[in-house]
């Protein structure tokens, strides 16, 4: 099965409300204001009395961030994983 990454979406600029938020990140609403409370996701910015939006060049550079962080992992995950089945230390 292959792993489908969110459809493309428009250019990173301007605001966006929260559905278009979550189809950019592909993070669930409730999760992704987890990580905001952990200081681990860009806030929104209010505006209106209600209304919140977030810039779109945040939402795409933080996807790229978290993108460059889960590949270092990776590598480092196959470099110890090789090390075990060879044997080295």
């Amino acid at each position: 099965m292959q792993r489908r990454d969110p459809a493309p979406l428009p250019h990173p600029s301007g605001l966006c409300r929260e559905p278009e938020r979550a189809s950019i990140t592909g993070v669930k609403t409730s999760q992704w204001y987890a990580l905001q409370r952990a200081g681990k996701a860009p806030l929104p910015m209010k505006v209106g009395l209600r209304t919140v939006a977030w810039r779109r060049a945040d939402l795409y550079e933080w996807v790229e961030a978290l993108k460059s962080v889960l590949m270092a992992v990776a590598i480092l995950f196959i470099g110890w994983l090789g090390s075990l089945l060879t044997g080295a230390a």
